[in-house]
Order: structure tokens, then C-alpha cells, then sequence
């Protein structure tokens, strides 16, 4: 099965990786991994802006739903 993602936004990739990977590197600033997974399921889940709140509440939602907190 091939899928094809049919869209009329422009992707460009601009993304610095290495910037991206040492942001990433030290996992006692835990936070940036819920924010990450956070901005991921939320990109999923609509087209549409996402609002600091929504990224806010749903790092909170897997901190403490999702990890079994």
C-alpha cells in the first residue's frame, strides 16, 4: 500500500539538526522531551494553529496521564 500525503502548505526543511540534537542531548532537562512528544501529538491530531496552552496542557496530560504518575 503506498500513502500519499496530499497537502497545499509548502514543507521546507530548515530544521538544524545538530542544534536540534544537542537540545535534546541532556536528559536531566527532561521537559524538552514532553514538550517534543507534546507538539507531536498534537500536530496529529489537527491542520489547524496550536496555542502555547495546548502544547502546556497536553506535556501536562503526559507527564501525568501517559507515565502513570
Amino acid at each position: 500500500m503506498e500513502l500519499k500525503l496530499e497537502s497545499e502548505i509548502i514543507y521546507e526543511n530548515n530544521l538544524d539538526t545538530d542544534k536540534f540534537a544537542r537540545m535534546l542531548k541532556d536528559p536531566s532537562q527532561c521537559y524538552k522531551f514532553y514538550w517534543l512528544e507534546a507538539i507531536l501529538h498534537l500536530t496529529k491530531d489537527t491542520v489547524e494553529e496550536i496555542s502555547f496552552d495546548a502544547i502546556i496542557n497536553e506535556m501536562i496530560y503526559g507527564a501525568w496521564y501517559r507515565d502513570g504518575a
